[in-house]
């Protein structure tokens, strides 16, 4: 009889017969790999995770305040939104680099201070050409 292997035998379908991948059939299988016990100990994962830093809240609300102030009752609106830019700054001071938001909390403050003084500076020239108007007679009124 030869010596080629039998197709269909008993040996072929346990796994525990097959060569191992990168092997050459008829050739030992290579050493194990060391025991558990043998292999160095893995480092500990480090205690602190690294925090991502997020975007103030405040900061984000103030800023969409200030720019809505220009369409929306300009006076409260930019007023809230310097309220809420200062507790974001005071936010992001205190966190200790974990909150970001400075530039949006500046330019809502910029934002918003530019509105005030527009809002007030047309107020004062509505009531000065207001009285303009009264102490002229009004609109109708014609010299005598």
């Amino acid at each position: 009889m030869t010596d080629a292997p039998q197709t269909g035998s008993a040996d072929d379908s346990n796994p525990a017969v097959w060569p191992s991948a990168g092997t050459v059939a008829g050739e030992p299988a290579p050493a194990s790999p060391p025991a558990s016990a043998d292999l160095p100990a893995m480092p500990a994962a480090p205690a602190n995770d690294p925090v991502l830093p997020r975007t103030s809240t405040n900061a984000i609300v103030a800023l969409v305040l200030s720019i809505v102030s220009w369409t929306f009752c300009p006076l409260i609106t930019s007023i809230v939104a310097i309220i809420l830019a200062y507790q974001a700054d005071k936010e992001i001071r205190s966190s200790g680099g974990t909150v970001t938001g400075q530039g949006l909390s500046f330019a809502a403050k910029i934002i918003a201070w530019i509105n005030i003084g527009v809002s007030v500076a047309l107020i004062v020239l509505a009531v000065v050409f207001g009285l303009v108007l009264l102490v002229a007679g009004g609109f109708g009124s014609t010299p005598a």
